[in-house]
């Protein structure tokens, strides 16, 4: 199956809510409303989205204009379901909650009812549990036991049951949706029940089931015509193709593309192209089933933009464009003639994770304007109809313009540019510049049986094949023992790693001072730095380390300094017997799960255990070390600890946009959503399928001061794209600051990536808790930092020095943990 799964539902749930939003009981209309809302649900049966979302506006203009305003917000709510239907979630959610603000001022339980439902598709599209479960909870309350569309509520119910793994509860309540879809003659959401039951059974590996849900579901459309037959075709596919039947399955898959072109936007051409690779591969058409890969990671980039500023779901667009792009490499399997394309797409999709964080802070927000919205639409709708219909021969050149017109604002707005994959030589080009003749990138993607490295350097890439993920992973679990342990075996482990990583690498680009990495998987918590060369020294001894987001970040104009401040945090109150505990106002603040540039009171998010901490001695004097030496290097300094490491204290300083910040504090992990939730489901070449269930995002809690009545101030990862750091350099020197979950497509989604989508050039950070200290290391970091090197170069220089000298500071467990991401 295609690596993600919310389109078919979105679709299916969009109809549904379609049904509650524009067959409830009406308020009288007047002759001239009524013949336009009837035209508009007859294009939309018949899926004509963008002429019914005409009408229904006309119609929303036309109720206003003689005052029939109970009528309204279900006409917002169905202008929304002709985005939904399309998968614009952007586009379909204002109005939505437009249709539910206006409902309950009105007292409409009925259309409060619909647009719940309507908010609970995007939700479950998206991986929002909670909020789903929340909006469907709010609709039930207000529906009648009795009511023909409690069906599809109950069909939403069970869909959000199984996009959180819960297979036998998951089939217990499809078994009642599809029972009260009979008994109401809703032959769509019958239909409906039937295909999900069919993905369920296929999940289980009971073929015969999902054999036997289909045909329940090809009976109806045969006889009743039911809608989005498309998806019909597209699950008949991945059945054939689980049953070894390869032909069969491209035979159902161009049924499918026939069948989308009727409905354009209904689905996503990227989701269709990935199981026609894989059914092309399953029939040894290697290189027709490459081109059709190639193709499904570029629309992939295009569906991308519909992504809601959500952590959820930008996290299943980025598992989504990774997946593809690692489909992409794998077919690809290392041929010369590829290695320039596949590089492009694995770094494309990794650097969109980023880029599309950067682009829906609250900051990028206002600066792109009405305009670029305006324009993103435009394109959207040209894009989806040309993609659906086929995309073949050359893209039209209105979206080309378009395209162009965006980029224009975005540069404007200092936002990095998306790079076009078919601009790849061009690309390259520029990397190779941007290098210089010091520099070289190494970038990994890791996979099973094999693994890929590529070196980029201004003569070219070049690819290598590595072992499989699985290999990789043991020999660096064994290197990072060894450096906790210190028992001696670091550097033959350590030369070994080396030459898998980096041996097929000629002599000059091994031998280059500035390496960047573009990482994946498990190499993002290698410490490269320990690494042993062959020439029998550590690899930061002759080397500057610096781990960048995607090699496309390096053609990002790195903002200025906003100032030459140093803003120092720590030595914060941790516990309750701290002496200076005062008492204060205020609640700890987390930001909200869907709008990250919001915030909430939160203090319940953190164990109890959490709010008592330990005291981190050291770090007063750390933070009087890096303050004294940086004024005495003639620039301001500003330090904030005891109780003024607050929250407001920082808010305040922040709008002084620091050009440095310093942070010596205890770093919380916070863990995510206890329920699991679909993200993906694959099938490789051999049939066997993958199944990813997953949680929300595990969250990290930067710790400031105590509070009285022991509420704790701090921020998350999700609260820092608030804050407008434009190229400063970050220093979070507190436990495993640098770890976080590995998200596919968008690396480590911790602190290091949530500064450096607030604007900061540079963040170093570490990989592994260490012992108090009193800042020694980073009195030579910012004696380099303050003589004009790089943050790489900077901690190089510390990490070489400590290296050199004697005791505990000595051992690699201490100088080899922290880590430069970004680049100046």
């Amino acid at each position: 199956m295609p690596p993600q799964m919310t389109a078919r539902s979105v679709v299916c749930f969009c109809l549904g809510a379609l049904s509650l939003a524009g067959f409830a009981a009406r308020p009288k209309m007047s002759p001239g409303l009524e013949k336009i809302v009837l035209a508009g649900h007859s294009h939309l049966q018949h899926q004509q989205y963008d002429l019914a979302r005409k009408l229904f506006l006309d119609a929303s203009a036309y109720a206003e204009r003689e005052g029939n305003h109970r009528y309204v917000p279900r006409l917002r709510s169905n202008i929304g379901v002709t985005y939904l239907a399309v998968q614009q979630y952007q586009n379909a959610l204002p109005y939505f909650l437009e249709a539910r603000s206006m409902a309950r001022t009105q007292g409409d339980e009925e259309t409060d009812a619909s647009a719940n439902v309507n908010l609970a598709a995007i939700y479950i599209a998206i991986g929002e549990a909670d909020a789903a479960a929340e909006s469907l909870e709010s609709a039930a309350a207000m529906m009648p036991a009795g009511n023909p569309n409690r069906a599809r509520l109950l069909a939403q119910r069970a869909r959000l049951e199984y996009r959180r793994g819960g297979g036998a509860a998951a089939t217990e309540l499809m078994l009642g949706a599809l029972s009260a879809a009979q008994s109401a003659g809703d032959l769509g959401v019958e239909g409906l029940i039937w295909d999900d039951l069919a993905m369920l059974r296929m999940e289980e590996g009971d073929l015969d089931g999902a054999e036997s849900a289909l045909a329940n579901e090809y009976r109806l459309w045969v006889l009743f015509r039911t809608p989005n037959p498309e998806y019909l075709d597209l699950r008949i596919a991945q059945l054939r193709l689980l049953q070894g039947r390869a032909s069969e399955s491209l035979s159902w898959l161009k049924r499918a593309e026939i069948h989308s072109r009727k409905s354009p936007g209904s689905m996503m051409p990227h989701e269709r192209e990935h199981d026609v690779a894989l059914a092309l591969e399953a029939a040894g058409r290697r290189g027709e089933a490459l081109q059709a890969a190639r193709r499904a990671w570029r629309w992939s980039a295009e569906w991308r933009q519909e992504a809601l500023p959500a952590q959820s779901a930008q996290m299943v667009a980025d598992v989504t464009q990774a997946e593809l792009a690692g489909i992409y490499a794998r077919l690809a399997g290392g041929a010369e003639e590829h290695q320039e394309d596949v590089f492009l797409a694995v770094e494309g999709s990794r650097a969109a994770s980023l880029r599309y964080a950067i682009l829906n802070r609250p900051v990028m927000r206002e600066r792109l304007g009405p305009e670029y919205r305006r324009v993103l639409m435009e394109w959207r709708s040209r894009t989806a109809r040309w993609l659906n219909g086929g995309g073949g021969g050359e893209e039209p050149k209105e979206i080309g313009v378009l395209r162009a017109r965006l980029a224009e604002i975005e540069i404007g707005a200092g936002l990095p540019v998306a790079v076009a994959e078919r601009m790849g030589p061009v690309v390259l080009r520029q990397l190779g510049r941007r290098l210089g003749a010091g520099a070289v990138l190494f970038s990994f993607q890791l996979g099973e049986p094999e693994s890929y490295a590529w070196l980029l350097t201004a003569e070219g890439v070049k690819q290598a094949r590595l072992p499989g993920r699985a290999e990789l992973r043991k020999q660096i679990e064994r290197f990072r023992q060894s450096i906790d342990a210190n028992d001696g075996a670091t550097q033959e482990l350590g030369a070994r790693l080396y030459e898998v990583l980096f041996g097929f690498a000629p002599r000059a680009a091994r031998e280059a001072g500035r390496w960047y990495l573009s990482l994946d998987d498990e190499l993002l918590a290698l410490p490269f730095g320990a690494l042993q060369h062959p020439a029998g020294r550590w690899l930061v001894e002759g080397h500057s380390l610096s781990v960048v987001p995607s090699a496309l970040w390096l053609l990002r104009e790195t903002a200025p300094r906003a100032s030459r401040l140093l803003l120092a945090v720590g030595d914060a109150v941790h516990n309750s017997a701290d002496p200076r505990l005062r008492s204060t106002t205020g609640h700890a603040r987390l930001a909200a799960p869907l709008s990250f540039w919001m915030w909430r009171r939160g203090p319940e998010s953190a164990a109890p255990a959490q709010l008592e901490l330990p005291a981190l001695a050291g770090s007063g004097l750390e933070l009087e070390k890096v303050a004294a030496l940086w004024r005495r290097g003639g620039q301001p300094a500003e330090v904030l600890s005891g109780a003024r490491a607050s929250l407001e204290a920082l808010t305040e300083a922040m709008g002084q946009r620091p050009g440095t910040l310093h942070f010596a504090t205890h770093v919380i992990p916070v863990p995510g959503g206890k329920q699991g939730f679909l993200l993906r489901q694959s099938i490789s070449k051999a049939g066997d399928r993958s199944l990813k269930v997953d949680s929300r995002p595990d969250d990290a809690f930067l710790a400031l001061s105590l509070r009285a009545g022991g509420v704790r101030d701090g921020i998350n990862t999700a609260s820092v794209p608030a804050y407008d750091v434009p190229g400063s350099l970050v220093v979070l020197n507190g436990c495993s600051s640098g770890l976080a979950r590995m998200q596919p497509g968008a690396g480590l989604m911790g602190f290091a990536r949530a500064w450096m989508s607030a604007g900061a050039a540079e963040v170093v950070a570490s990989l592994w808790s260490l012992t108090d200290d009193s800042g020694a290391m980073f009195e030579s970091f910012y004696a380099a930092r303050l003589a004009g090197h790089p943050a790489s170069e900077s901690l190089r220089a510390a990490q070489r020095e400590m290296n050199q000298g004697q005791g505990w500071r000595a051992e690699p467990r201490h100088w080899a943990a922290y880590v430069t991401s970004g680049q100046e």
